[in-house]
């Protein structure tokens, strides 16, 4: 003889006998047992059904506590943005919404070069990027780069030993 439904009532007190003990990380086993010694008699399909609705109770949370979160920092940053002095400020907290917002450049940029992206002029040279060398003058043609190999023959010249000379001299 098959058992009888739950009420509305008992499916919400054993979903938060479930609720908790899921919430404490028990075992499977440990909560189908206090079910079980609670409840009576049931179904292993039963217990995990409840776990399962549970389980997807948390991730509402989770995903609710997350929208909350996001929406409070960035009330926050937009305050900070609109009351910031210095421009570097401003880009700062901008820099904190666009990562907030999943809008983050992902390029290594300092501060200066964004603000001159964004239309600001800032004082002096250019600045260099990280992982970047500074430009280098270009050599005139008529002049000898340090790099550049003279004379004849390969570039040794007479006084210059090459694979040849250590055969000579063991």
């Amino acid at each position: 003889m098959p058992g009888r439904r739950p009420t509305h009532e008992e499916q919400e007190e054993r979903e938060e006998l479930v609720f908790r003990l899921v919430a404490l990380g028990k075992r499977m086993s440990f909560i189908k047992k206090q079910f079980r010694e609670k409840f009576g008699p049931a179904d292993h399909k039963t217990v995990q059904n409840y776990v399962t609705r549970v389980k997807q109770r948390f991730l509402v949370m989770a995903q609710e506590s997350k929208l909350v979160q996001r929406a409070e920092s960035k009330a926050f940053y937009e305050v900070m943005k609109a009351n910031a002095k210095k421009d570097v400020d401003k880009l700062r907290a901008q820099e904190r919404l666009d990562r907030l917002m999943a809008l983050e450049i992902h390029m290594p940029l300092n501060p200066e070069t964004l603000l001159e992206l964004l239309g600001h002029r800032t004082t002096g040279p250019s600045p260099v990027h990280p992982g970047e060398l500074p430009p280098q003058p270009i050599p005139e043609p008529d002049q000898e780069s340090p790099d550049s190999v003279s004379g004849e023959a390969g570039g040794i010249s007479e006084g210059q030993a090459g694979p040849d000379a250590l055969e000579e001299t063991g």
